[in-house]
């Protein structure tokens, strides 16, 4: 399944509901690719694709080493008022 690639620049326009769906897409992509038959690009987009889902998922705990499941993203996230309403941005910014 082709998909457009996420970009800091996203987590700056868009909310995280937006985000969402195109997290799952490329979640399932770099799911779907043999780590064996990686370029060192493709890993580099995917190392970068794990830094901007925890950044719209999970921004304010130390997630980067954790999978999360989407279970613990809504339970966590789901009860706060607006929060998948609200534009991330970039960490820092």
């Amino acid at each position: 399944m082709a998909f457009e690639r996420l970009t800091w620049g996203d987590l700056d326009t868009l909310t995280r509901k937006q985000l969402l769906d195109r997290l799952v897409v490329e979640q399932q992509y770099w799911q779907g690719r043999e780590r064996a038959h990686m370029t060192a690009p493709d890993l580099a987009a995917r190392a970068e694709f794990a830094r901007i889902l925890f950044a719209v998922v999970a921004p304010d705990g130390p997630a980067s080493q954790r999978r999360l499941p989407a279970k613990w993203v809504h339970s966590k996230y789901g009860a706060r008022a607006g929060y998948w309403s609200q534009i991330p941005g970039r960490p820092g910014s």
